[in-house]
């Protein structure tokens, strides 16, 4: 147990470092490449899809983020809702309704014997019941590389669309304080028609063609650093 954690943050601090070299190599071909290792804050109704059944997921066990990518990312498009309606559902249930993870879809499909489903479901109880009443009191925090836990990762398409990756049982939490409730996200990648948009962006700011509020009323998170010094 204690050497799967550690392993785990030796990888997230071999991704934050690769991540800086990244950004090196993205500072000489692009005009203003996001700073690595940051977060933004997003909406939990601006996730609206998945990427979880792309190949680029694979990459997301090395905790790289800042990655500029082309090409076709995924074959379909997986609203979040759709590929975790059964979770979402079984959290709103439990945490707004007071109903028992073991009387949930969710649960029940997986038709696990019972001693490992009670197991299953007492694990789920005492993990989530801390983080419900925590997040409920505090919202949720900037994990570091040192937490146990991992960050919202997503990726951004070539539209400028949210693309999750990782963090689905807190993602369900976080459905439940409102479509408005914002969480901390890392970007794990970025299309490449996308960093193009934000390079016209910043060329437009630096040379005064356009001004922070232009760039503000976009409402895109991940425009806010253009103006930043």
């Amino acid at each position: 147990m204690y050497l799967g954690k550690l392993m785990k943050i030796i990888l997230r601090i071999i991704g934050f470092l690769i991540s800086y070299i990244i950004y090196v190599f993205n500072y000489f071909k692009w005009n203003r490449p996001a700073k690595p290792n940051t977060f933004i804050s997003v909406k939990v109704k601006n996730i609206e899809y998945s990427m979880e059944f792309s190949k680029i997921v694979q990459q997301r066990r090395y905790y790289l983020n800042g990655v500029v990518l082309g090409g076709n990312w995924y074959e379909k498009d997986y609203m979040i809702y759709n590929v975790h309606s059964d979770l979402f559902k079984a959290f709103r249930k439990k945490y707004l309704k007071g109903r028992l993870f073991s009387e949930t879809r969710y649960f029940n499909k997986k038709k696990l014997p019972k001693s490992e489903l009670e197991k299953l479901v007492k694990t789920y109880k005492e993990r989530y019941d801390k983080i419900y009443k925590e997040v409920k009191k505090n919202g949720f925090k900037k994990p570091s590389v040192f937490d146990t836990i991992d960050p919202f990762i997503v990726s951004i398409g070539s539209c400028g669309e949210f693309l999750f990756m990782t963090g689905k049982h807190r993602l369900a939490i976080a459905r439940l304080m409102g479509e408005d409730y914002k969480i901390p996200v890392k970007i794990s990648h970025r299309h490449a028609e996308w960093q193009q948009y934000r390079d016209q962006l910043y060329l437009a700011y630096k040379s005064g063609m356009i001004t922070k509020d232009d760039i503000g009323n976009k409402h895109h998170p991940d425009l806010f650093d253009l103006f930043e010094e």
